[in-house]
């Protein structure tokens, strides 16, 4: 598993920051986050396009969720699979983070 270090970013070079350490399919997962909420099947569903085996990206949603970067937003249930999911929406606001 990808280890995520990330440090208080308050500048678009701390963003980039951020940005550099994710791997390529965490950065397709939370381009596709909004503040809408999405299930992590819909999220993988949403990166996938085009790209790859959505199982692979719907693994992300949990890292990006560990790392802060996602949030739960609520249950319900998932458009893909008709079974009750959390959601998760993109965090506003990302504070200081070290996970090691």
């Amino acid at each position: 598993m990808t280890q995520l270090c990330f440090t208080f970013c308050a500048s678009r070079d701390g963003a980039s920051h951020v940005a550099d350490t994710l791997s390529e399919l965490q950065q397709a997962v939370l381009a596709v986050s909004s503040t809408e909420a999405r299930t992590a099947n819909e999220l993988a569903m949403a990166a996938a396009i085009n790209r790859g085996v959505t199982e692979t990206y719907r693994k992300r949603v949990h890292e990006l969720h560990r790392a802060g970067l996602l949030r739960v937003a609520g249950v319900r249930s998932c458009r893909y699979s008709g079974r009750e999911c959390r959601t998760y929406t993109k965090k506003l606001n990302v504070n200081h983070y070290d996970k090691k």
